[in-house]
């Protein structure tokens, strides 16, 4: 996940990834701070924060609630 320092939304999407994290140990959870590192924007093709990327196939721009990252880990899950 991609977020910045003045991104609310990101802390969010963050907490529910996070906490899947927690909860499952098929699922890894990394935040990457694009004011820092924005070469990550570049390289993940965001076009904003924040930015959700499930194993490198699936994007999502926005923020996300729990039940849509669980969709976006269903279809990278199922494009496997």
């Amino acid at each position: 996940m991609l977020t910045s320092a003045d991104d609310e939304s990101g802390a969010i999407v963050a907490k529910n990834a996070f906490g899947m994290a927690v909860d499952s140990p098929f699922v890894r959870t990394y935040l990457i701070m694009a004011d820092v590192f924005p070469e990550a924007l570049v390289r993940y093709s965001a076009q904003g924060v924040p930015h959700t990327v499930v194993n490198n196939q699936v994007h999502a721009d926005g923020p996300l609630g729990e039940a849509d990252l669980l969709k976006l880990i269903a279809t990278a899950a199922s494009s496997k």
